[in-house]
C-alpha cells in the first residue's frame, strides 16, 4: 500500500472512533444528571437515547474490530516502515478501547523493526527518491 493511503486509512478509522466514544461520554452526562422527575418522564426520549447509546456501543465495537484488522494487514506490508508506522498509529487509536490488544499490535511491530535484517526492509524510511516528492509530501 502506498504510504499515503496507509497514513489516510489510519487516520479515517482514527476518526470513526471519535463519535462512538463522545456518545459514551454524552451517555455518562446524561446519566449523572438526571432528576427522580426526569427518570419518570423519560418515554419516546429515553428509547431513542438508548437506541442511540446500543448503537454507538456497535459502531465502537465494529470501529476495534476494523483497527484489529489494518494492524494485522500491517504486518504483511512489503515496506517495513509503513508496516511499524500503521501498526503503531492502529494501536494509537485502540489503546482507550481495548489496551491489551493495542500492547500486542506494539509488541509485534517493536519485534519487527528491531529483528536482524530489518533495515534491509525499510525502503528509505518512508522517504521518497526524488527530494521534490519529498517536499510535496511534506507540504
Amino acid at each position: 500500500m502506498p504510504r499515503k493511503l496507509n497514513t489516510f486509512v489510519s487516520f479515517l478509522l482514527a476518526f470513526a472512533l471519535v463519535p462512538a466514544a463522545n456518545a459514551q461520554t454524552q451517555e455518562k452526562r446524561d446519566a449523572t444528571t438526571r432528576t427522580p422527575q426526569a427518570t419518570t418522564k423519560r418515554g419516546t426520549i429515553g428509547k431513542r437515547a438508548a437506541a442511540d447509546a446500543a448503537r454507538a456501543r456497535r459502531n465502537a465495537l465494529e470501529a476495534v474490530a476494523v483497527l484489529r484488522e489494518v494492524a494485522e494487514a500491517a504486518r504483511s506490508f512489503d515496506d517495513l516502515y509503513e508496516s511499524v508506522s500503521t501498526q503503531a498509529n492502529a494501536a494509537y487509536v485502540l489503546w482507550p478501547h481495548d489496551e491489551q490488544t493495542a500492547r500486542a499490535i506494539l509488541r509485534r511491530a517493536w519485534e519487527a523493526a528491531t529483528a536482524p535484517g530489518a533495515e534491509d526492509k525499510a525502503r528509505g524510511l518512508g522517504t521518497f527518491d526524488d527530494p521534490r516528492e519529498d517536499a510535496r509530501d511534506a507540504l
